[in-house]
Formats: structure tokens, C-alpha cells, sequence
């Protein structure tokens, strides 16, 4: 089943079920990855940026899950999005400005 405004959710699943929500399009995003590199990559797989601590990661994940969104609250496909939910949780607050290669329009 694919996400859309009714039944996107933060929720915490196993892989295996996040696999068949998402028809198995899985995809690797790389951080802390070389400029050129990134230019030259299919935009939305890699930045320049480095992940913070997986510390901060789950806690910022866990945050969502408990409290909502931090901004924008509601799923949009083109502006608030899951990757967008990743990225808010592997770069910080500030991941619009830290990742000039994602798919997102900014």
C-alpha cells in the first residue's frame, strides 16, 4: 500500500513490512559522500553532509513518533515527504540547507 495524505503515518515497523508497504523500492542514501560524487549521482541518493550520531538520529525519530512533525505537520508528497522525514532525522532541524542534491524542491 503506498502513502498518501489519508494513511501517511510515523510509525515504527520491521523491515520486512516497510519492504511490502513500499513495493520493495528500497534505496541506499549516502552521507557524508564526496561533492563530485554527489553531482554526478541520480539526484535523492547521496549529499555531502554527515549523518549525526545515531543517538540523535533515533532521538529526533522518536520525537516525531511521539510528538508530530516539527514543521509542517502534515504529508505532502513534494514537500513533506518520507525522505524528508529521513533527512530531517539523520541531518537536524537545518537538513534543508545542509543537502543541496536531494529530490526536494527547496
Amino acid at each position: 500500500m503506498k502513502a498518501n495524505q489519508e494513511t501517511a503515518r510515523i510509525r515504527i515497523t520491521s523491515l520486512e513490512e516497510f519492504k511490502e508497504d513500499s513495493d520493495g523500492d528500497i534505496r541506499l542514501y549516502r552521507y557524508d559522500h564526496p561533492w563530485l560524487a554527489c553531482k554526478l549521482k541520480r539526484r535523492g541518493t547521496c549529499c555531502t553532509e554527515p549523518s549525526d550520531p545515531v543517538e540523535d538520529v533515533l532521538r529526533r525519530a522518536r520525537n516525531c513518533l511521539d510528538e508530530g512533525l516539527p514543521e509542517d505537520g502534515e504529508y505532502d508528497l513534494l514537500v513533506n515527504n518520507c525522505e524528508h522525514f529521513c533527512l530531517y532525522c539523520k541531518l537536524g532541524p537545518n537538513y534543508k540547507d545542509k543537502q543541496p542534491f536531494s529530490q526536494a524542491p527547496f
